[in-house]
């Protein structure tokens, strides 16, 4: 058996806000008609100082990491160098 089920006019679709509030689709669409611009993509100008960002931080744990390992490796000299001293105590 077919049940035909009406659609809702795009105005009764409702979608929920970052607060919690409920918008219609319709209010949605004036905003972003109004604003001049697609609200839910980002402009390229954003994205490209997004990627920036993301690249300087990208660059700043690739300078910690090589500093941990340059701390790693003078401790091992250190040591060496302890245990020399040690064995040349006796």
């Amino acid at each position: 058996m077919l049940v035909w089920q009406k659609k809702k006019p795009q105005s009764e679709v409702i979608k929920y806000s970052a607060d919690g509030k409920q918008i219609p689709t319709i209010q949605l669409n004036e905003v972003k008609t109004k604003s001049g611009s697609n609200l839910d993509e980002p402009s390229k100008d954003s994205e490209i100082e997004l990627l920036k960002q993301e690249i300087a931080n990208l660059q700043k744990m690739a300078d910690i990491e090589s500093l941990k390992s340059e701390i790693a490796n003078l401790k091992l000299l250190a040591s060496k160098e302890k245990t020399k001293r040690k064995s040349k105590k006796k």
